[in-house]
């Protein structure tokens, strides 16, 4: 069934059980059909009013004629039968090497080198146009890069936002870092036209300069900035009267930090080579002239791309944080870091390795309205964040990982399956071969840290195949499997399965606790 939602266009699948489908609406697939162009893939989508599938001759099989009416146009469309990334671009002239989005600004500000220069973009991210107007503020002028920017050969290292607060006003600005050595704050206005959105006007309203090494990363923090230049962190504040940054703390690292952020009132430095640093700080400036001290690192020295914080503890453990820490060797580690005892290392929590390196975190509520509620925290899923947005990470190869934090007894039921799946030649044909039958023990192991990864994709060919009841066939491993579901919740999915039908009745509850883990985040 096709329907239109707010302009947009929404399938609905049933599930060929015979049931109504609007009946068991809520637990069928509801996928968001996005119309694409083909001789514009840098095309939003037309607005969908109305759709039906036609009955008309059409050469292949795998897709389904759909008329559309969108405005005052109809459209033939040809709508796939099998998921899959929609290919949109915006085109920039240039080399993007940063991109954020402003919610103050509601558009897309990206780094772009454009013939060895770097500048600032302003992006709608619906029409592709480069809202941005560079100018020059003491003269009121338009200008090809603000000052600061636009030097041959340099290159912008960090972006972010900046909210600065000062007596119930407040000020919103970009944050610049460059190779070249200068730190940027820069300010931005929007400029209404008869037609579009707002122009952006923007330019440089103070900046540090003249330093000899790159400026790695930066952070807006109450009313200063946090930035690493080489391997010193520098926490500046704002002097308005005299309208420049000013030095106040300054701290020395093993090597530069390549991300920064704010948690639980410390600083997080992610380092190129000694990975997590938390340093404690005073946050009055009259604290003395350094970071106060290093408080807590990780236990091992990696080579750290990205981190993000995630919500959660482990077992036994009060008031900590978990960090998700992408290396370059293509591992992500959770590291849990105990906040209430200073001077104790992090702790290694878990280990997982993916096919390519994580290049960026990013969280997000990402998922379709009609799935907001639904998939509410449930069967053993924890919140990853306070909000319970979806953490996702883009890999060096371009792919989209989605990451999801587990308690322990679905993790067990979980990475059970996964550990028998890897015996099947149908879901895991270039491994199955390696498996020792003689040694083999499915049972999850707590204590090894790589083994408390689940993998997705292999859950997913399990779902898609329908091959629990094959695959768990042996006496043992179907009754571990059916031990480990009346362990979730108390045993609140399993309560009173007895008798013949149980066993199909425990073979449903798995698969709709796969369909709820594996359902898209997009």
């Amino acid at each position: 069934m096709l329907v239109s939602c707010d302009k947009s266009l929404v399938l609905i699948r049933d599930d060929n059980t015979g049931s109504a489908l609007f009946d068991s609406v809520r637990s069928k697939d509801k996928l968001r059909v996005w119309p694409v162009d083909a001789s514009n893939p840098a095309a939003m989508p037309p607005p969908v009013d109305y759709s039906v599938a036609v009955d008309v001759p059409f050469e292949s099989h795998d897709t389904t004629p759909i008329l559309i009416i969108s405005g005052t146009k109809i459209l033939l469309a040809e709508l796939q039968h099998q998921s899959s990334p929609v290919p949109r671009y915006l085109p920039v002239e240039g080399t993007p090497t940063r991109v954020i989005y402003s919610e103050h600004l509601q558009c897309l500000v990206a780094a772009v080198n454009k013939d060895g220069k770097p500048t600032l973009m302003f992006i709608d991210p619906d029409t592709g146009e480069d809202l941005g107007r560079p100018i020059d503020k003491k003269l009121n002028t338009d200008v090809d890069f603000i000052s600061g920017l636009g030097k041959e050969g340099d290159r912008i290292h960090g972006l972010t936002e900046w909210r600065f607060e000062k007596d119930r006003t407040y000020w919103r600005y970009i944050l610049v870092s460059t190779k070249s050595g200068r730190m940027i704050v820069v300010s931005t206005a929007k400029e209404t036209r008869e037609t579009g959105p707002p122009l952006i006007r923007y330019w440089m309203q103070f900046q540090r300069k003249g330093f000899d090494r790159p400026v790695y990363s930066v952070i807006g923090f109450d009313q200063g900035l946090i930035y690493c230049v080489g391997q010193t962190v520098y926490w500046d504040l704002l002097d308005t009267v005299d309208k420049k940054l000013v030095n106040v703390k300054t701290f020395e690292l093993g090597s530069p930090a390549t991300c920064l952020s704010i948690t639980n009132g410390k600083l997080i430095a992610l380092t190129s080579r000694e990975s997590l640093e938390i340093i404690e700080h005073n946050r009055s400036p009259e604290g003395g002239g350094a970071l106060e001290q290093q408080i807590h690192v990780d236990p091992r020295a990696r080579n750290a791309i990205h981190m993000i914080e995630m919500a959660g503890t482990p077992p036994g453990e009060q008031n900590g944080s978990v960090v998700l820490l992408a290396d370059r060797d293509c591992g992500v580690n959770g590291l849990w870091i105990p906040w209430e005892t200073p001077g104790r290392e992090c702790e290694v929590v878990l280990e997982a390795e993916l096919p390519t390196s994580i290049r960026k975190f990013r969280r997000g509520r990402t998922r379709p309205v009609w799935e907001q509620g639904y998939h509410g925290p449930k069967y053993g899923r924890l919140a990853s964040t306070i909000d319970d947005a979806e953490i996702l990470g883009v890999s060096l190869d371009g792919s989209l990982y989605h990451f999801t934090m587990l308690n322990l007894n679905i993790w067990r039921l979980l990475r059970f399956i996964q550990n028998v799946a890897v015996t099947n030649e149908e879901l895991s044909p270039f491994n199955h071969e390696r498996v020792d039958y003689n040694n083999f023990n499915p049972e999850p192991v707590l204590d090894k840290a790589e083994g408390m990864q689940v993998d997705g994709d292999m859950l997913r060919r399990c779902l898609e195949k329908r091959a629990l009841e094959r695959l768990l066939s042996w006496p043992d491993h179907e009754s571990r499997f059916f031990e480990l579901l009346g362990d979730l919740e108390d045993g609140v999915h399993t309560v009173g399965l007895v008798g013949p039908g149980a066993r199909d009745q425990f073979f449903k509850i798995a698969y709709d606790i796969l369909d709820y883990f594996l359902r898209p985040v997009l």
